[in-house]
């Protein structure tokens, strides 16, 4: 049997230093042979009595273990119970009664189904019914409104109206099947979000089902041809272009002349206030003619300025805040639109440049100068260029990689052309009762889904003339999405061509030589930093 002394040197070997009276001093006990009965009663209370002066005089280092785990554990616990309730707090359902759009005098910034057939200047023009009905028009006179002399870009739609028939929709046609499988579901909002709630899990992943979930492939070939279609348009909005370039891709036929014929044309989509961002990208590629001999053309496409400088809109169900320089230049530029308007104006008179949409231009609408930059593209450069690169105005390309990479390909996989930096992961986000927050949210109603369909980053991408002919119709039958990337992944899946997940366009900060896109050099500010945050909060949903 161990004498007492010995309990001392067993619980360091023991690493028991620390740990708990009835651990130690049972340890001890059963190796002294000792059991823990009333048989021994002088003994057990000689070595409680010993093991309690030991545990006073040593650390207590496995209490201090203890101690810190309990703190680590309660701060886990503590930080997830913050998230879910921020998750439930600030999320919003798009049919709260707090939201600040559900007012009757609120109005929506967000447009229903429409198709502009009927009010397009061209479209009503007796004298041109025929020619007008094909898209891509047949010439770019076709366009012209004679009254103001702007060119209307809306594509003009015949619908053969079948009596005692509906058109074949799939959406429609999986929805009734749906509820005839289950009529006791409770059911509301949009026929899409109803169908998603029905269907099964495995079967969810349709996105070609974005409405309208018609034959694409079929309508595009009538409207290629002028033939009438048995479906209406539903984004086919009224566009005029006020001011079109005179110099890239100029109104007429392309005259056989090879300083006419663009390899690349390089299509800014740019913020109308964002005057400076112009200048700067005007200084950069003045070299662009000389160096490729008129190989590469850049334009950029505008709207007009926002009536009101609110940097607040009211879409469906929640409001949008503009945060970042979008809500700074919306509140710089308020109550001077007619400054903006003459010397947008005066832009174009000067550099020749500027393709100017009668749309609002706001962050809202941009998928409105999205549309309006394939019909241009569309009709005004057929024959004089094959493959276009669209930009935000905060990018740059390296002429010399764009270039090489196109010589690459064959002439029919440049007509055919859909490459970019592919988004195949990016979740959808929900409104917040934050305006702030709202950046890129999107309702339940809108879009059902927990992820996006893949899509290129709006930023930057290329695309064929192939493939932007049959994108200006395919955009006309999905359904209008604010969020311009998300819009174009929609119209995209709608479409036979594949996507091309091309490396070069780099994000972020990169070695500018082998880039093919790179962002803007930025200079690193405690501000930029304190944005990117802002929006990994967001994207996180907290």
């Amino acid at each position: 049997m161990l004498p007492p002394e010995s309990f001392r040197s067993h619980c360091h070997k023991k690493k028991l230093i620390g740990c708990l009276p009835w651990q130690a001093t049972e340890s001890a006990a059963e190796l002294a042979g000792l059991w823990l009965n009333t048989d021994q009663p002088e003994v057990w209370h000689r070595v409680r009595e010993r093991n309690r002066k030991h545990f006073e005089r040593t650390p207590m280092a496995l209490t201090r273990r203890w101690r810190r785990a309990i703190i680590v554990i309660s701060l886990f616990v503590a930080t997830w119970i913050y998230i879910i309730f921020s998750f439930i707090y600030n999320s919003a359902d798009e049919d709260s009664p707090w939201s600040t759009a559900s007012g009757a005098d609120r109005r929506v910034d967000t447009p229903t189904d429409f198709d502009g057939t009927a009010s397009a200047c061209r479209c009503r023009d007796v004298g041109r019914t025929r020619r007008t009905r094909f898209w891509p028009p047949l010439e770019t006179q076709d366009l012209l409104c004679p009254r103001d002399g702007t060119y209307d870009v809306t594509v003009c739609v015949d619908h053969l109206d079948e009596t005692g028939s509906q058109p074949r929709n799939k959406l429609t046609e999986r929805l009734a099947i749906l509820k005839s499988k289950h009529p006791y579901v409770p059911l509301t909002g949009s026929e899409l979000r109803q169908w998603y709630k029905l269907e099964e899990p495995r079967l969810r992943q349709q996105y070609e089902l974005y409405p309208m979930a018609v034959n694409i492939s079929e309508i595009t070939k009538n409207i290629s041809l002028g033939l009438p279609v048995t479906t209406k348009p539903i984004t086919n909005p009224n566009i005029k272009l006020l001011r079109v370039s005179q110099s890239i891709c100029p109104p007429g036929r392309f005259n056989g002349n090879p300083i006419s014929r663009y390899k690349l044309v390089v299509v800014y989509k740019s913020g109308i206030y964002n005057f400076d961002d112009r200048l700067k990208l005007r200084a950069q590629y003045s070299q662009l003619r000389k160096v490729f001999n008129h190989r590469v053309g850049v334009v950029f496409s505008v709207g007009m300025p926002r009536s009101t400088g609110e940097n607040v809109f009211h879409m469906k169900g929640f409001s949008l805040q503009l945060p970042e320089r979008a809500g700074s230049v919306l509140r710089e530029w308020s109550g001077r639109s007619r400054e903006a308007l003459r010397r947008v104006y005066e832009e174009a008179d000067i550099y020749d440049d500027l393709i100017i949409g009668d749309y609002e231009d706001t962050y809202v609408n941009l998928t409105y100068k999205m549309i309006t930059s394939y019909r241009w593209v569309s009709a005004f450069c057929r024959g004089k260029a094959d493959i276009f690169l669209f930009l935000d105005d905060d990018y740059r390309f390296n002429a010399n990689n764009v270039l090489s990479y196109l010589d690459t390909l064959q002439p029919r996989e440049q007509t055919r052309l859909l490459a970019g930096p592919l988004m195949s992961w990016r979740k959808v986000l929900r409104p917040f009762k934050d305006p702030f927050r709202n950046k890129w949210a999107l309702t339940f109603d809108e879009v059902p889904w927990s992820d996006f369909p893949p899509y290129f980053c709006g930023a930057s991408y290329l695309v064929g003339m192939d493939v932007i002919h049959d994108m200006v119709i395919a955009a006309a039958y999905t359904r209008w999405l604010w969020v311009d990337d998300v819009f174009l992944g929609f119209v995209i899946t709608k479409l036979p061509y594949t996507s091309r997940s091309l490396k070069g366009f780099s994000m972020e900060f990169v070695n500018h030589h082998k880039a093919l896109v790179y962002h803007s050099p930025t200079k690193f500010t405690l501000k930029m930093l304190l944005d990117n945050l802002y929006q990994l909060r967001n994207t996180l949903h907290i």
